[in-house]
């Protein structure tokens, strides 16, 4: 979505500082998407005594965290912290520094 947007509206520049900031709030979002998405998915792991930290992926291949997992819990409440901070603190420098 950026690559097709932000060349259309590079002549204003604040413009383009909205439409930046709006891209980054948007993907906090979805990246609060996915967490809800993941744990609706791997809801059948959700009452199991010790459930498996790696879980098979719900499309494709490859593996997951599983977040009924004490670590996986821990280990997807740490990502989405560091990258909603990096997107706010972006969001921030491109707001007030540029």
């Amino acid at each position: 979505m950026a690559v097709v947007i932000i060349p259309l509206v590079t002549s204003n520049k604040s413009l383009t500082k909205f439409v930046t900031v709006f891209i980054l709030m948007l993907s906090i979002i979805l990246i609060h998407v996915a967490v809800k998405f993941g744990k609706v998915v791997y809801q059948n792991y959700e009452g199991m005594p010790n459930p498996p930290l790696w879980v098979p992926k719900a499309f494709g291949y490859g593996i997951s965290v599983n977040p009924y997992n004490k670590v996986g819990k821990i280990i997807t409440i740490a990502l989405t912290v560091i990258l909603d901070l990096f997107f706010i603190g972006t969001g921030i420098a491109i707001l007030y520094f540029s």
